[in-house]
């Protein structure tokens, strides 16, 4: 087990003060939401980029100038084709806004800066003042083409599924959430809630969803809980329980980040430091696109330090 919250993060309470922030290098994947275009005007950097991901269909005309468009296919085909034009030099300092950034995105390019060499990155996440909807904000729709693994994350699992485990990240996609315990349907289940929410109301308002998928989560469904906004906490908080399972038997582990970009960064630290070379896997119902301005207004800003193994 490892204590991840030795990591050094930092609360911005207005998105101006991150202007006395500078890095060589920002990238920031566009959304068209307030959070991500705001927090890039306000970054110092001696090069910021934007990249564009064709899940999120943007009209054209709407992209802002000099977009990077990323590579159509996979997550790591979208990644490695943005860092194959503009590979990160030695020494240099590097800040990603991980606010819009597709969750598989985000995972693969922890996977790839690992390959790559780099040691340390800053993050930054904006949260949302209100999602658009409310609780029945849709991020991804209904039609989720597979469930697979995350490229750079697949594990040498066991034929013994005897004592497999699924933990999943939970907040409001609940066909999401749906649909990975329905392909890990023998898996016992654990979902880890963003606890603490972003904003006060959030938590109410993922709890209403995720009931709608109590039947594909079972009676016995365990829950964990971890702030919303804090990687390092939800990295430790999977850490120690994997470590209780392991003492008492565990086959294969299955994890699916299908809550907030916090999250989904902790599971991948998780993964990257205990999970590789293991009967492990990260797990996510990929759609064919996402909702741009899924979001409204801005609250906080988050800086994390990011040291990879």
């Amino acid at each position: 087990m490892r204590d991840y919250t030795l990591f050094y993060k930092r609360r911005f309470s207005d998105v101006a003060a991150i202007g006395g922030l500078r890095w060589d290098r920002f990238i920031s994947a566009f959304d068209g939401s307030q959070r991500v275009t705001r927090v890039f005007d306000h970054v110092s950097a001696a090069e910021k980029q934007w990249l564009n991901l064709v899940e999120y269909n943007h009209v054209d005309g709407t992209l802002p100038a000099n977009c990077f468009h990323a590579a159509r296919g996979d997550e790591a085909l979208a990644i490695a084709s943005y860092f194959d034009s503009a590979p990160v030099a030695a020494g240099q300092t590097v800040c990603i806004d991980i606010s819009g950034f597709l969750r598989p995105h985000l995972i693969y390019l922890l996977r790839y800066l690992q390959a790559a060499g780099v040691k340390t990155f800053d993050a930054l996440y904006a949260e949302p003042s209100h999602y658009a909807q409310k609780a029945e904000t849709t991020f991804a729709p209904e039609n989720i083409a597979i469930v697979r693994q995350i490229a750079g994350y697949e594990g040498q699992h066991s034929l013994d599924q005897t004592l497999d485990v699924l933990i999943l990240g939970a907040g409001y996609e609940n066909h999401l959430v749906t649909r990975v315990a329905e392909r890990k349907a023998n898996a016992r289940k654990i979902r880890l809630l963003g606890y603490p929410s972003l904003q006060a109301d959030m938590y109410q308002e993922s709890v209403l969803r995720l009931s709608r998928s109590a039947e594909a989560l079972g009676e016995q469904v365990e829950t964990l809980f971890a702030p919303a906004y804090d990687p390092f906490v939800a990295a430790t908080v999977i850490s120690r329980r994997v470590a209780e399972l392991e003492n008492t038997g565990l086959t294969n582990l299955y994890l699916a980040p299908v809550s907030t970009k916090p999250h989904t960064l902790g599971f991948a630290l998780y993964y990257l430091y205990e999970r590789l070379t293991t009967p492990t896997s990260i797990i996510f119902p990929f759609s064919e696109s996402y909702a741009p301005q899924s979001s409204r207004g801005i609250s906080r800003v988050w800086q994390y330090t990011i040291e990879l193994p």
